[in-house]
């Protein structure tokens, strides 16, 4: 009589008594879901081992959507590292004993932390508000950092306001953003009054402009700003020239700024270029190995009735103008200027 009462997968193997009582007393539903599965060897160590597997089966999923993200192989494992709460925050590094400063030194933020650097910054958040569907903001802003994470790759069409490759921009804006605060560059960070480089000759205006091109994407941008014969900034601005060569883009950057000088009646310009083919093409002191459409426009606007020089500077005195050119891929109209530099930036 009872053993018809006791479970067949419990009956037909070799158990100790104390588990087929145990299958007779306990309901089905408790017996189904916890002395069947685990009979597997008729063991303790083996029916924990049955349990532990099952219970942890849904923490191994996030590896999964981290390990098929498209982008670089850094970034993976720099969404591994903030996965497993491993980053070297200020917090964590005040925790470790290696610094005694908590706070953000980008933005002043009392507390540098994981989700500080990745969300809450500044310069970070206004990045994030271009892109993200408003009415989902404080969300997107508020979600656990690992939560957040993994919706971001599994569901790219959730927070974002158009789905296009939203996985591979959200990891590079991660990857941009852990640069910046280990001392890296980002193009919010550089756009300060003080380092835009030395003031022209009374009386001249000077255009610094650059190139930048997204390795992930393809996406081309520029930038430029103009300071004043006192050294200050003056405006700047900053153009996504979508798909083109960075020789073209370094063109659309002079010829931008050029075609703003001239229409709020600058006639005298030092142009500053960090690519000295680029300079070279224009002055005429080079032989252009490749034809781009957009040279002859660059040459129309030099024949016009002002005073212009074309000069070459090393790419680590235009970092304001890189910034800008970095700026374009956050925005979200093609041509923005610039009239006046936030604090934020």
């Amino acid at each position: 009589m009872i053993q018809q009462r006791i479970l067949e997968s419990v009956y037909k193997r070799i158990c100790s008594h104390l588990w087929r009582g145990l299958s007779v007393v306990w309901p089905d539903e408790m017996a189904l879901g916890f002395v069947s599965p685990m009979l597997i060897g008729c063991s303790v160590p083996s029916a924990y081992e049955v349990r532990l597997q099952d219970s942890m089966e849904p923490a191994a999923l996030p590896w999964e959507y981290i390990h098929e993200y498209r982008g670089w192989p850094r970034i993976i494992i720099l969404l591994w590292i903030i996965y497993k709460w491993q980053l070297t925050s200020n917090t964590e590094r005040t925790r470790r004993h290696l610094a005694n400063d908590l706070s953000c030194v980008l933005c002043g933020g009392m507390v540098e932390d994981t989700s500080h650097i990745f969300r809450e910054c500044k310069a970070t958040r206004l990045a994030w508000k271009e892109v993200v569907k408003p009415l989902l903001f404080e969300d997107f802003m508020n979600e656990d950092i690992v939560n957040w994470i993994i919706r971001n790759l599994r569901q790219p069409n959730y927070y974002l306001l158009k789905e296009k490759n939203w996985d591979i921009f959200f990891g590079s804006m991660l990857w941009h953003k852990r640069k910046d605060s280990s001392g890296g560059r980002f193009g919010f960070n550089w756009c300060r009054k003080e380092s835009i480089g030395g003031a022209p000759d009374h009386g001249w205006m000077k255009l610094n402009t650059d190139r930048s091109r997204n390795n992930l994407t393809g996406l081309t941008t520029c930038g430029g700003v103009f300071c004043n014969q006192l050294g200050e900034w003056h405006f700047g601005f900053s153009k996504c020239t979508v798909y083109c060569y960075v020789l073209d883009a370094e063109l659309w950057g002079i010829y931008m700024g050029l075609s703003v000088a001239w229409d709020r009646n600058y006639r005298r310009i030092i142009v500053e270029s960090d690519t000295t083919e680029v300079v070279n093409m224009i002055n005429g002191s080079a032989v252009v190995q490749r034809f781009s459409t957009l040279l002859p426009h660059v040459q129309e606007l030099t024949r016009r009735d002002w005073q212009l020089k074309f000069q070459s500077i090393p790419r680590a005195g235009n970092k304001v103008a890189d910034g800008l050119a970095r700026m374009a891929w956050l925005l979200p109209v093609a041509f923005v200027l610039h009239n006046e530099v936030s604090e934020e930036l």
